[in-house]
Parts: C-alpha cells; sequence; structure tokens
C-alpha cells in the first residue's frame, strides 16, 4: 500500500500537489523513501509548491543519490561543483557527474565533456576526456541539441591537434547535417566541394548547401545567391514576367532556372495568397505528371523541394503515373507530419510493416479513434520500440499496455 502511494504522488506534476500530498511526499522522504526524496528536491529547487530552498533541494537530491538514485547524481554533482545549496567541492562534483555520466546520463556526460575540454572550474583541460564524453553524449541522436554536438566534435577531430582523425571528423559532420544542423550541413558541403574527406561530389555538394540554406545558414545564402545570380541572370525578367502571368517556369535538377530543353521540372504558379504571403504551385515533372501541389512562402520561390522552398500547409505527392501518394504537413519547410487519406490505409499498412514509424504512428492513431485499442495498441507499440516520442506518450496516456497481450 506504501508502495502504490508513492507511486501516485510521485507521479503528479510539482505544480498539482496540494498540500496534503506535499505534506505525505515529506513524510515518506523522512522515512527513507529514495525516489520521494528525489521529488521533494525538485520541489525545493522549483519554488512552485514549497518556497525555494537550494540547500534543502541539495539535502534531499544527496540522501536520494547515496541510495543510488541515477536522476540524483548530475544535480548533486553539478551543485558541489558550482557550490550551489553546499560549499563547493570540485571534487566531489566530478565524482558524482562521472558517476551519473557512467549511468548514461546526457547531462552529465556533456557537462563533463565541457569541464576537461575547457579546463572549466579550474580542472586540468584533457581533450581526450572533453572528447570521450562529448561522444558519449552525441551517440545518442533523439538529445537535446545532438547536432550541435555533433558538430563540435566534428570541429575537434579535424581541427585539434591531441586529437586529429579526419575520418571520425567526417562521420560527426555527416551525423550533424543528417540531424539537421545548418553549420554541419554547410561543412559538408563544402568538404564535398572541395574533396576534403570524402570524394569530390559537386551534386552532394550542391544537395547539402541547399539544406544549409533551408535551415538559416547565412554562409550558405551567400554562396547560392552568388550562383543563382551567374546561371539566372538571363532568365529573370522572364520569370517575373512568367509568375504573373501564371506560365510554366522551368528549372534544371537542382534549383536554378533554365530553359526548357534543359528543364527536368516545371512549376505554375497558380495564386498569390497576399495575407499569407504564399503561391499556390503545382510542380511538374517535364513531360506534364504532376509531381506535387502545395503552398511556398514568396521568400524563396525559386526552390525545387519542399523542405528549401519553405512549403507552408499541406503538399500532396504524386507517384510517376500521377496517382496521389500521400501528403505532407508543412511549417516554414519543417516536415511536421506525413498524412494519409482513408483510401491510402493500405499503403500506410505496407508501409508501417516495413518500419516506417509515421505509418505505424498514423495507424494507431486512426484504430484508436475507431476504438480498436487492441490494433491501436499494436502499432503505437511499434512505433515506441522506435523510440518515436508521441507515441510513448500515446502508450501511457491510453494505458495501452492493457490492450496489448
Amino acid at each position: 500500500m506504501k508502495k502504490l502511494l508513492t507511486i501516485f504522488l510521485l507521479g503528479i506534476s510539482v505544480m498539482a500537489l496540494s498540500q496534503n500530498d506535499i505534506e505525505k511526499v515529506k513524510k515518506l522522504a523522512e522515512q527513507g523513501d529514495a525516489d520521494a526524496q528525489f521529488k521533494l528536491g525538485e520541489m525545493y529547487i522549483d519554488g512552485k509548491s514549497v518556497a525555494e530552498n537550494k540547500e534543502k533541494a541539495f539535502y534531499w537530491w544527496k540522501k536520494s543519490a547515496e541510495q543510488g538514485v541515477s536522476d540524483a547524481f548530475f544535480n548533486i554533482g553539478k551543485m558541489y561543483f558550482l557550490g550551489e545549496g553546499t560549499q563547493k567541492n570540485i571534487e566531489k562534483g566530478l565524482y558524482w557527474l562521472k558517476k551519473g555520466a557512467e549511468q548514461g546520463d546526457g547531462l552529465a556526460q556533456s557537462m563533463l565533456g565541457y569541464i576537461y575540454l575547457n579546463g572549466f572550474g579550474n580542472v586540468e583541460m584533457n581533450i581526450q576526456k572533453g572528447v570521450y564524453w562529448y561522444e558519449k553524449y552525441a551517440e545518442q541522436d533523439d538529445r537535446d541539441n545532438v547536432a550541435e554536438f555533433q558538430f563540435k566534435l566534428a570541429l575537434l577531430y579535424s581541427q585539434n591537434k591531441q586529437v586529429l582523425n579526419k575520418n571520425k571528423s567526417i562521420y560527426w559532420l555527416k551525423k550533424s547535417a543528417e540531424n539537421g544542423y545548418a553549420k554541419g550541413q554547410y561543412y559538408l558541403a563544402v568538404a564535398y566541394f572541395q574533396g576534403d574527406g570524402v570524394p569530390f561530389d559537386k551534386s552532394k555538394g550542391i544537395i547539402w548547401l541547399v539544406k544549409a540554406y533551408g535551415n538559416g545558414s547565412e554562409d550558405a545564402k551567400k554562396l547560392l545567391d552568388e550562383w543563382k545570380n551567374d546561371n539566372n541572370k538571363p532568365f529573370l525578367e522572364k520569370y517575373k514576367n512568367a509568375v504573373k502571368n501564371h506560365e510554366k517556369i522551368f528549372y534544371n535538377g537542382m534549383w536554378w532556372l533554365c530553359d526548357e530543353n534543359e528543364a527536368i521540372y516545371y512549376r505554375i504558379y497558380e495564386k498569390y495568397d497576399e495575407k499569407d504571403r504564399t503561391w499556390l504551385i503545382k510542380s511538374y515533372y517535364i513531360d506534364g505528371t504532376i509531381q506535387w501541389i502545395g503552398k511556398v512562402k514568396n521568400n524563396n520561390i525559386t526552390a525545387t523541394n519542399c523542405d528549401t522552398a519553405l512549403c507552408d500547409d499541406v503538399v500532396t505527392w504524386y507517384d510517376e503515373q500521377g496517382n496521389k501518394k500521400y501528403s505532407v504537413l508543412y511549417k516554414n519547410g519543417k516536415n511536421v507530419k506525413i498524412i494519409y487519406d482513408n483510401k491510402l490505409e493500405g499503403e500506410a499498412k505496407k508501409l508501417a510493416e516495413q518500419g516506417d514509424i509515421e505509418a505505424q504512428l498514423f495507424l494507431g492513431v486512426e484504430m484508436l479513434k475507431a476504438k480498436n485499442y487492441k490494433k491501436g495498441a499494436y502499432w503505437i507499440k511499434k512505433a515506441k520500440e522506435q523510440g518515436d516520442e508521441d507515441a510513448k506518450k500515446l502508450w501511457n496516456e491510453y494505458e495501452l499496455w492493457k490492450y496489448n497481450e
């Protein structure tokens, strides 16, 4: 009974705790319940259900940590290291941070990496140790700002004499670029243009440069603008008139304008929305087969791809025969969600069975809507097992384990 009470109380958010709940948490903590001790430490740091008190937060987190609650390791390590809520003690701070890092705590790993790389807190600088802990953090693609850490590792391996390693530099640069970090994408583009650590490949360089531009890289924008001006000068007036008159505008395989005999795609800018500053565009292969239909922000209307063209709202894609494949919800060029309609449920199932997380999540949600909880639980579990955060939330919120026998 006591354990059930503990689980119930600790599952309540700090802001939702009543005075009675607070007293129960305190009592459990005083009786030695490690989870209650950790929760009480959170409450004293948060300062919403009880008055903020870093000394008491440290006291209860330390009690919790000494009983093996790994989430407390980083907290007291940081407080020791910075002298928050307790007397500053670098040695004890490093001890608890390392203990948390070895348990896989990302915050502890990133802080240790920073300490050793910068000699922070009068700790002797140790590049090898710093890189080691940064790598531990960067190995998990779902962590906050992981792409930035992956980019930092790429720079360390390419610039720091103590750890120079071109192969590792390119490995982390690719990881950073694939996870959407604009600087990583720009540097990878330059690497392809120069054949630096990767085979020279102008096409790949352009692809990554366009992605970097779409993610806000000013360096990529500057280089692309120079290239676009060089390639598009003969077509600019023709282009402006074509947009105005809703005529065909031809593009080659990348993003610049061209003559019809060089084109792979063409666009028709059908309607402009003054309020949203978006064009309704229909994109076709050169043989006239529809490629996609969607809205595009006015500030980049010469781009070929939806992610670089800053598509907004729903973009519908078609196959080479002109049959509808699926729709994608974009917000300012970011792919928010793949959307399947009822006619494409079979296609969604096929993709889901192949491991497509979006399709698994779609089928799971549709089954839950239809009150088919068993099938819904089946597909949500599939997505959850691949690490999808939305699936994890649905699994817990709807208690779907009840239906997954």
